[in-house]
């Protein structure tokens, strides 16, 4: 059994790691009685798990970052600029301005903003993807299928730019 998610550890979550908790994270992880295997443990403040949540938030834009030459140009973002160093630049500006990444399990992650619904992202390196509708249905184990339009889903600044 893990501990019991309330409002005074989600305060604590947004203190410790910087973050503004989406509302469905609060809502599923308040309603879960275990954590179901493999999910990170928002929960434990030990020194040993917060630094490894911090190091995976870290990574996870580090490996991106390292990778900024493989995301495609977003087309709501006006004409793309002439050169690879400004491209670069304007994207580095858009992802510093991003709502930070949550690792749920794996590769899987949430963004932290303040919106009703939670859409999961598979990340690996700049590989990022719709990977399930919100929290919710990821909880579930419902996943995006091909039908689904993406302009369907909730919408998060620039990660929602970018995946596919």
């Amino acid at each position: 059994m893990i501990s019991k998610y309330t409002d005074g550890v989600f305060t604590k979550i947004e203190e410790i790691y910087g973050v503004v908790l989406p509302l469905e994270f609060k809502k599923v992880y308040r309603d879960l009685e275990q954590l179901p295997i493999g999910w990170h443990n928002w929960a434990d403040f030990s020194r040993e798990n917060t630094d490894y949540l911090k190091k995976q938030m870290k990574e996870v834009m580090g490996e991106i970052m390292d990778e900024i030459g493989d995301i495609e140009w977003n087309d709501n973002w006006g004409e793309c600029p002439n050169t690879i160093h400004e491209v670069h630049h304007f994207i580095k500006s858009k992802m510093k301005s991003a709502p930070n990444l949550m690792p749920i399990v794996g590769h899987r992650y949430i963004a932290c903003a303040p919106t009703a619904v939670s859409p999961v992202f598979s990340i690996v390196r700049s590989e990022i993807i719709y990977y399930s509708a919100s929290l919710t249905d990821f909880l579930k184990g419902k996943t995006i299928t091909q039908e689904t339009a993406l302009t369907d889903l909730t919408q998060i600044s620039f990660w929602s730019e970018i995946a596919q």
